[in-house]
């Protein structure tokens, strides 16, 4: 597994840095906040789980990160880097259509959805993710936003992030 991909930048790698229960990346466009988005359960959470499983502290990650954007067609950009960028950082790394999730060979997973209906955040009410990503959260429903977050919890007290 490798990272070396990945150079985030400064305010980046503030982000990835960053340990607290939420956090926010702003500004105008360019400057890589929804790689940064991207990246951030890679850094933060994959890259450990790998190696707890490698030295077989873990059998398997049940660690599960989400990203998630108002419209599914608004995801195309970030699926294709991710398509791009997941395989070269584990080459095991397995993708299945039809819940749009990427499964790392430690077990970890990373799934793609939307909220495009004001109800939608149901169909997410009984998981529990360890990262939860929202991507142009300004444009998702306070609803929305107040009960996604509330699926941000895990089993495994090594991993827990919303951003």
């Amino acid at each position: 597994m490798t990272t070396a991909i990945y150079d985030p930048s400064p305010i980046q790698r503030e982000f990835h840095l960053c340990d607290a229960d939420e956090a926010l990346l702003g500004g105008s466009g360019g400057p890589g906040k929804s790689w940064a988005l991207l990246m951030d359960p890679i850094q933060t959470q994959v890259v450990s789980e790998h190696g707890r499983w490698m030295r077989r502290e873990i059998s398997e990650s049940i660690g599960k990160a989400i990203h998630f954007r108002r419209e599914y067609p608004m995801l195309s950009e970030t699926l294709d880097r991710a398509h791009l960028t997941f395989p070269k950082i584990d080459s095991h790394v397995t993708w299945d259509g039809d819940t749009r999730t990427f499964r790392f060979q430690c077990g970890y997973k990373y799934q793609f959805a939307h909220m495009s209906q004001s109800s939608d955040w149901k169909i997410y009410d009984s998981n529990q993710y360890d990262h939860i990503g929202l991507d142009e959260a300004g444009q998702l429903e306070e609803e929305q936003f107040r009960r996604i977050s509330k699926r941000c919890r895990s089993a495994d007290p090594e991993l827990r992030k919303i951003k």
